[in-house]
């Protein structure tokens, strides 16, 4: 071998022992401040590391401490990330050829907090600098852009998410986070819990790996357990587009104490109601939910249909066709502030229990609870619902077809049907919740009812009246103002205008006619949804 060659190769070999002593024993702390500057500069925020160390192989393992990332200045906390120590393994034959392979991913100590403080403005969005664009955030585009990890674990998480647009504050303790890149039996999973608007909040999720996470042409796999408050759900599916949070598809039972309980978690304006256990198929293409079909329970009423709730407009706007085999007419006293029926047999909740309880024995017959103009205003709705049958025992109804319609505050029934035998009574009511006391108007139409059978319901010795048969019809007017249905009625003012068809009036009817209209409809509405009373009241 020539001696210049040898003389070379001695040379490179130096140099490279050298350059391995300098990398072994050099202080990856010197780039520190040159990072940070970086790093601060090109995001918009302030950047901070308290020590960086590097152990050298061709998987070197990377371990930065004490990192933190700046809020921005309207956000409420100083810090938007801190992290106690994040560790990861890079394989650099495969940085060579462009691809970033983590074999080992770990975070200890992670609280991330994430603000959105108006329509437009998000901590998660960075301001890039060097480019004068803002960009959305840390999360790919898309799906092949993620990282391929190999296991990922997080020790002692914390989120919390504020919301000042919809008033939400989740706060989430992560305790584990699991996943493997080629098995893909060992899945990703996620277990928190946390507070939403003063109420208990747990989560169990478990999806797919890693690595199935960055195959654009797999449906990403989950399965999850939510509970806040009272109401749970248990959600089984795929989603296709992870980053955006868009193409669900999946499997969903809902349970709850009270569907008017999810208005202040999902802004849907829905009645008081007895509990409720539904279960079907729920979809969203990132504009619309689509919760179709379902079926299930509400109190001692079944329930099926179909519903779409799309987020579109500013307000979002539900759609459905609700139907019923069998309805429990008291399952709906929701709907005007009354309770429903508590008494042995029946399916109510613990609250409605104690505010049963509570009302029993006062001498009020109308509902006193508040209209919720919050909720009017909180979105726009069309939704039919029909009953094939109703039970019943105080009412001689044995069908009943709506048409609920809510339109920037306004709320309408477009008719409420209540079919009894082969002739119905036809209830349009017009609630006008813009105005700061609610206007209410009220017309029921009455087609040729069999006057008897009618008039049982209300006055128990009926039947030895012989002179009051035939039929009825007629409509009665009604119109007022009030918080409630009780100040209603004590405003309202109206006519009622009744005719028979081949039949005869007894002194029962002469007697009813001679209450005034308020009295009249309170004794009609008490009969119809059982409300406890102790005697008649006069409002």
């Amino acid at each position: 071998m020539p001696r210049s060659l040898k003389w070379c190769l001695a040379s490179l070999g130096a140099l490279a022992a050298l350059a391995a002593a300098v990398l072994l024993f050099f202080d990856w702390n010197a780039f520190k401040p040159y990072l940070e500057k970086k790093a601060s500069r090109q995001s918009g925020r302030s950047i901070g590391l308290d020590d960086i160390s590097v152990d050298l192989s061709l998987t070197p393992l990377i371990i930065f401490s004490g990192l933190r990332i700046g809020n921005i200045e309207e956000g409420s906390e100083g810090d938007m990330l801190t992290l106690e120590r994040l560790a990861f393994r890079i394989e650099l034959l495969e940085l060579l050829r462009g691809r970033v392979v983590l074999p080992t991913v770990a975070f200890d100590q992670p609280k991330l907090l994430l603000e959105r403080l108006d329509t437009e403005t998000a901590n998660w969005q960075f301001e890039d600098n060097a480019a004068g664009l803002a960009v959305s955030g840390p999360a790919p585009e898309d799906r092949t852009e993620m990282p391929v990890i190999g296991s990922l674990t997080i020790s002692n998480g914390e989120l919390r998410y504020r919301d000042r647009v919809e008033d939400l504050d989740v706060t989430m303790i992560v305790d584990t986070a699991t996943g493997a890149a080629s098995n893909s039996e060992n899945a990703v999973r996620l277990a928190g819990e946390g507070q939403i608007k003063d109420s208990p909040f747990t989560l169990d999720l478990t999806g797919g790996s890693i690595q199935h996470l960055r195959d654009p042409d797999r449906p990403y796999p989950f399965a999850a357990h939510l509970k806040i408050g009272e109401t749970e759900a248990w959600l089984d599916g795929t989603i296709d587009q992870p980053f955006d949070m868009r193409g669900f598809d999946m499997e969903m039972r809902l349970r709850g104490s009270n569907a008017a309980r999810l208005f202040p978690v999902l802004d849907l304006a829905l009645p008081e109601t007895p509990p409720f256990d539904v279960e079907g198929r729920l979809r969203y293409d990132g504009i619309v939910w689509r919760f179709d079909p379902f079926s299930g329970t509400m109190g001692d009423s079944d329930l099926a249909g179909s519903l779409h709730y799309s987020t579109e407009t500013e307000r979002g706007r539900l759609t459905g066709d609700l139907h019923s085999k069998v309805l429990d007419f008291d399952d709906l006293a929701g709907f005007i502030g009354a309770t429903p029926d508590t008494g042995a047999g029946e399916t109510a909740s613990a609250e409605q229990t104690q505010k049963a309880a509570r009302e029993d024995g006062t001498e009020r017959v109308i509902p006193d609870e508040p209209i919720d103009i919050a909720q009017l205003k909180a979105m726009d709705a069309d939704v039919v619902y029909s009953a094939a049958s109703v039970a019943t025992e105080d009412l001689p109804i044995d069908r009943l077809d709506a048409k609920v319609i809510l339109e920037n505050g306004h709320l309408r029934l477009a008719p409420a049907s209540f079919g009894i035998q082969a002739e119905r009574i036809d209830a349009f009511v017009d609630l006008d919740g813009t105005r700061a006391v609610p206007h209410i108007r009220a017309r029921f139409d009455i087609r040729q009812l069999p006057l008897k059978e009618v008039l049982t319901t209300f006055v128990t010795d009926l039947a030895e009246d012989s002179e009051t048969f035939g039929a009825i019809g007629g409509q009665a007017e009604i119109e007022g103002t009030g918080q409630s249905l009780h100040e209603f009625l004590a405003s309202a003012d109206g006519r009622i205008g009744l005719a028979t068809e081949g039949g005869r009036i007894g002194g029962i009817l002469v007697e009813l006619a001679g209450l005034d209209i308020a009295e009249a409809l309170g004794l009609v509405v008490t009969e119809l949804l059982p409300i406890r009373w102790t005697g008649l009241t006069r409002i």
